[in-house]
């Protein structure tokens, strides 16, 4: 592992020491897990983005879809006596 050394103003480094204590991290494995934290949830956040824009090249390509009023009526009526079917994709 490389170490290296950061300078934190007094702020940082106060707050820092705050969340930390309690805890068994120093405060070099705590901004490591926050670090490794944040670049996991955005290689995340680039796949969700990437099966988003893949689904809406789908709908464009397809044009198929249901209102979100009648997903809402159909969920709203699970657990009823008039449960709805389930709604059915068409053409937009």
């Amino acid at each position: 592992m490389n170490k290296v050394t950061l300078q934190l103003d007094e702020n940082v480094l106060r707050k820092l020491n705050s969340l930390v204590q309690g805890t068994d991290q120093t405060p070099e494995e705590f901004i490591s897990a926050l670090v490794n934290k944040l670049s996991s949830d955005q290689t995340e956040d680039e796949a969700l983005l990437a099966e988003c824009e893949a689904r809406w090249d789908e709908f464009e390509k397809m044009r198929l879809a249901v209102p979100l009023d009648e997903i809402i009526g159909w969920v709203e009526s699970w657990g009823t006596e008039n449960r709805v079917a389930i709604p059915q994709c068409r053409k937009f």
